[in-house]
């Protein structure tokens, strides 16, 4: 279910060819969405995830939906948080919308210690794995007996 009617709005319009439908939905989602903040809300990613569906490549509201989610990721009220759950069931079903997401990335042409703040990779020991306290490993075959215990056998 979309959270934002104006959605169906815009889709409704480029099916029977209303420009004019299709600007008015951006207006209201323009509005919704508001200028960029430290507290920006993201678009919902089943809304985004419609959008794509019923939507051409080049689809203006894409672009407007996709760089809100991006403003919304790169917030300062975000922070810390974790990513809304939905970005996670979305992203995982259509790849479509990451792939968006990267390009326009890309075309903001940032570059670290110029116009984006200096980064650097983690120490090494941050992506070691942890070794399990107690591995629990299944036996290879069902026959296959722990050390210690009497195997049930059947004799005819």
């Amino acid at each position: 279910m979309l959270t934002t009617p104006s959605l169906a709005l815009y889709v409704l319009g480029g099916k029977f060819g209303m420009v004019g439908l299709r600007n008015a939905a951006i207006d209201a989602l323009y509005t919704h969405f508001g200028e960029v903040t430290d507290f920006h809300e993201s678009p919902n990613f089943e809304d985004i995830d419609y959008i794509f569906t019923h939507t051409t490549p080049d689809a203006p509201i894409r672009r407007f939906l996709i760089v809100h989610a991006l403003f919304y990721l790169f917030s300062k009220g975000r922070r810390n948080a974790p990513l809304p759950a939905d970005w996670g069931k979305v992203l995982c079903k259509n790849g479509e919308i990451g792939w968006a997401m990267i390009r326009m990335l890309a075309d903001w042409n940032w570059t670290m210690g110029v116009n984006a703040p200096p980064m650097k990779v983690k120490a090494r020991y941050q992506f070691h794995e942890k070794e399990a306290e107690s591995p629990k490993i299944k036996p290879e075959r069902p026959d296959t007996v722990e050390m210690g215990t009497i195997p049930n056998i059947d004799v005819d």
